[in-house]
């Protein structure tokens, strides 16, 4: 399994401008799973992602193909060293050591992207809620079509679009939520 973590993403950047790194499959862990903060650095931040999952092979796919490759998604959390990341960009080295970690991606339950893009999202402890997530499903064709240009897409591969909003600063105790409608479908206690 392969995991695309799209640096930033605004639906009105151009493709040249989207970059992604990836992250292997040692880094994912399950709702319902804790969250150990690592001693390796003193500030850990954690973003909110909507993460697509592949669901057949696919190389150089088109935009207009990109929705049969995928029906299911869920909301993740995506941790990075703090103050490790900004040392690595200011020295223009690459991110690995900061934002590939062992366990540093929580990945709640899957439900059919009609319903992740058309419900009402509730997260804690960052933000309280949204209506329906974004991006929209021709940005996830499009990002899909960007990344299967250089890689191959694999069933069960992961993409994390981030969400808008500020990074959470992660501590023991904080216990970091998603609800999709009526349904928990990601929380992880930090400990």
């Amino acid at each position: 399994m392969k995991i695309f973590r799209l640096t930033v993403y605004d639906g009105e950047m151009p493709d040249n401008e989207i970059n992604w790194f990836t992250l292997p499959d040692s880094t994912v862990i399950r709702t319902d799973n804790p969250f150990f903060v690592p001693d390796f650095d003193t500030v850990f931040k954690a973003s909110f992602t909507l993460a697509v999952k592949i669901g057949r092979l696919g190389k150089s796919i088109a935009p207009r193909f990109a929705h049969r490759y995928y029906a299911e998604a869920t909301i993740a959390v995506t941790a990075h060293a703090g103050n490790l990341l900004d040392n690595l960009k200011r020295r223009g080295l690459p991110w690995d050591r900061a934002v590939s970690f062992d366990r540093c991606c929580m990945v709640g339950d899957f439900l059919p992207i009609e319903e992740i893009l058309s419900q009402e999202t509730t997260f804690a402890p960052s933000r309280t809620s949204c209506c329906g997530i974004k991006p929209a499903v021709s940005d996830i064709d499009r990002i899909i079509s960007l990344i299967s240009r250089d890689n191959t897409l694999k069933i069960g591969d992961l993409i994390l679009i981030p969400l808008a909003g500020e990074s959470i600063v992660l501590a023991p105790g904080q216990e970091i939520k998603a609800d999709c409608g009526s349904k928990n479908i990601l929380e992880i206690r930090v400990r």
